[in-house]
């Protein structure tokens, strides 16, 4: 699970969090079905070319969808805690990895708590997740902050799931 060598090979975690992160955004913004298509993978998948920080490696859609298929059960608590900041550049995810029994109780509860809430207010709404998830977290749900996209990304995004152009 550790990052890759090759800043031009992007680990199928990153993928997969970048997913989270266009559902996230799909969830906040594109609700209104009458303009917007669900969110999907397949829609998701062709976005990556686009995206800021995969422009330069451009993963192929296959790539994408098998790193999502790869980490879909488990998504939620990563993405949770990749949410949450401890340090100047980390995130929680970033310390976790190879030191989970150092992560403190609170932090424990924080991720559970943004976990429920990215299932319950995202996946769950997803295209293609009735019957992926395990059952919510019995724990209350805290709201994820969205990280932004760019303008341009976002333009990228709200275009491909967009009903009155053509699906890609």
């Amino acid at each position: 699970m550790g990052p890759t060598s090759s800043r031009t090979t992007p680990h199928g975690l990153e993928l997969a969090l970048e997913v989270a992160r266009i559902y996230h955004h799909h969830a906040i913004y594109l609700r209104d079905s009458d303009r917007y298509r669900p969110a999907s993978l397949n829609a998701a998948s062709k976005l990556f070319g686009r995206l800021q920080s995969f422009r330069e490696e451009n993963p192929k859609d296959r790539t994408v969808k098998n790193a999502w298929w790869l980490w879909r059960e488990r998504i939620a608590m990563l993405y949770a805690a990749n949410s949450i900041q401890v340090g100047k550049n980390r995130t929680m995810l970033n310390y976790m990895r190879g030191r989970m029994l150092l992560v403190e109780p609170e932090n424990i509860r924080d991720i559970a708590a943004r976990a429920a809430w990215f299932q319950s207010s995202v996946l769950s709404k997803a295209y293609q997740a009735e019957g992926m998830f395990p059952p919510s977290f019995a724990v209350v749900a805290e709201e994820i902050p969205l990280k932004p996209f760019g303008d341009d990304e976002r333009r990228y995004i709200d275009n491909a799931f967009d009903v009155k152009l053509p699906a890609s």
